[in-house]
């Protein structure tokens, strides 16, 4: 019989809930190992953001600047300022079209197919050669635009 109320006597000590032990938890709000760890996860968040930011600057930078020195060597190769405005008119038409055809591939896949895991590397070398393609002819496009703008604006200062 002793045997039994030994056995119903451990059953229901672990019935029994320790309120101290959950008291304990509940009071304690603030744990300064989590708060440390999150602060640290915060600021290595920060960093990889600021160095992401900093290396597509230094890439537009470097663009810019390539950019820039080519319509200056064909300027001085011809001899003609037309043509290297020209160039610079060209070059950012098509940096600009491969940038917005890439983007619009991504955006193709990611939101309208949803199927952004499967996209195959050929439709953004697709991509870029249509932007290509379109860069160049929209430059040239934008090229004759200003050249004819400029001639009617020297034409009304000559009339006037």
């Amino acid at each position: 019989m002793t045997c039994i109320y030994l056995y119903s006597q451990s059953i229901n000590d672990t019935l029994q809930t320790d309120t101290s032990y959950v008291d304990a938890f509940e009071e304690e709000d603030f744990n300064p190992g989590i708060f440390i760890l999150l602060l640290f996860s915060l600021v290595c968040l920060g960093i990889g953001i600021i160095g992401g930011i900093f290396i597509l600057l230094l890439f537009a930078i470097l663009v810019i600047v390539g950019i820039f020195s080519v319509s200056l060597i064909t300027t001085l190769y011809t001899k003609s300022l037309q043509k290297g405005f020209k160039s610079i008119v060209i070059q950012f038409s098509i940096v600009s079209n491969i940038i917005l055809c890439n983007l619009g591939m991504y955006l193709y896949f990611f939101i309208w197919q949803n199927k952004i895991t499967n996209i195959e590397f050929s439709f953004f070398i697709y991509s870029t050669i249509i932007g290509i393609v379109l860069g160049v002819f929209s430059g040239m496009f934008f090229f004759f635009l200003i050249q004819k703008t400029l001639y009617f604006l020297k034409s009304l200062k000559k009339s006037s």
